[in-house]
Formats: C-alpha cells, structure tokens, sequence
C-alpha cells in the first residue's frame, strides 16, 4: 500500500474527518489553509490534506493525482462537445488515485475509530472530481462530498455505491473549468439521484471563495454533525 505525504491538523478528541484533496499541479499545502478556516465549528474534526504522488512535467514542484494535460486544454477552450468523453478519459484516469484515497480512509477509520459516515471528502478542481468519484464508490455512504470548482462526467452504474449528499461550488467566469462543464457536472449528479447543492458563484474565477467556504462550512454542519 502507497503512503501519502500528508499536512494534518488533528485535535486531541477526534469523532469526524475532511479529506482536502488539492488540485492539479498543487500539493497537500496548498488545501492546508482551509482547515483553520473549519476547525473552530469543528473542534473534533481531523483534517487530512494528502499530496498526490505523481510530478506534473516539466513542473516537478507540482503534483497530479493523474495526468490531465490535454484535457485541461481542451476543457479551457469552451468546448464541450465532447464533454462525456473527456470526463470518461479523467475518470479513467483517476482510477489509481481512488484507491490511494480509500486506503487513506482506511488509516483514518482505524486511527480515530470512525466509521466512513463520518468521513468528509473535500476537493478543489482535479481533487472535487477525485472526492466525487471516491465517494459515490463507497458503501456505506460518507457523511457528504464538497466539490469546489470539479467536473465530473456519468459514472458506471456498476460504480455507484452510494449517493451521499454533494456541494458543488463553481465560479461563473472560470476560465480553467468553463461554467458550462459545472452545469453538465451538476445535470448529470441529478440524473443519477443524487443530493446536490449548487452554489453559483457570481464574478468568481477558479477560486475557493469566502462564499464557497461559508457554503462548505453550512455543509458540513448539517451533515457531519448529525
């Protein structure tokens, strides 16, 4: 089993966990500041922040959870046309980087004694499709998913274990994930069932706003403190 490189924050009682998956050419510190952002809602919550282990080329600073170069071009060029086929290639993809993530959930259900419903998967771009395709393969169901600004295309009906409730947070002026990808994401999580929130973000780029964490932390209220 491969072990991630992790920036934590766990307090001395633990009863809950988030899993901030960072995004494409990030690492484990670039979600790390959110935590502080959560932690006084949530005294005993623990905060994961993993790093993805592959390098981005020709940036080895950066990491990947997959490669994504030509889809991030495609994607930024508007067209969508091909939209199901560029998501079928991600998902693909991240494949190898769902496993990493539910034996890290692993870790963390054997460390604090919690089960996967208390477990929340939190991600930004390539990390919202990677907490979306994670958790919609786990049964029983995590206690909820938080995309911010992640796309994802329709998943196997084979792969759909549960469908846990779903933030989606997205910025109407992205120019790295058009907003016409987050309303494909959003038409397609709804055509399967699922519990999705949207939050439209008005004027934002591909950013975790204060109005996405404000939406994140309401989230995360109802749902992991249940």
């Amino acid at each position: 089993m491969q072990h991630l490189d992790l920036k934590t924050f766990i307090p001395e009682k633990v009863d809950s966990a988030v899993i901030l998956l960072h995004g494409f050419g990030a690492d484990g510190d670039d979600m790390a500041w959110l935590a502080p952002c959560f932690a006084s809602a949530f005294p005993t919550t623990a905060f994961y922040c993993p790093t993805a282990p592959e390098p981005v080329p020709d940036y080895p600073m950066g990491r990947q959870w997959f490669s994504l170069t030509e889809e991030l071009q495609r994607l930024a060029s508007a067209n969508l046309s091909d939209f199901d086929d560029m998501c079928f290639s991600m998902m693909t993809k991240a494949k190898p980087a769902v496993r990493l993530i539910k034996d890290l959930m692993d870790e963390i259900e054997s460390t604090h004694h919690i089960g996967q419903d208390k477990i929340v998967l939190a991600g930004f771009s390539q990390g919202g499709q990677l907490a979306l395709q994670t958790g919609m393969s786990l049964a029983p169901a995590v206690a909820g998913i938080i995309s911010f600004s992640g796309v994802i295309g329709l998943l196997e009906k084979d792969e759909i274990k549960s469908k846990p409730p779903i933030l989606m947070t997205h910025g109407t002026d992205d120019a790295t994930l058009p907003f016409a990808a987050h309303k494909a994401t959003v038409a397609v999580l709804k055509s399967i069932g699922a519990d999705v929130t949207d939050i439209v973000l008005k004027g934002e780029g591909h950013t975790i706003s204060d109005e996405a964490i404000a939406a994140a932390t309401a989230f995360l209220q109802k749902h992991l403190q249940r």
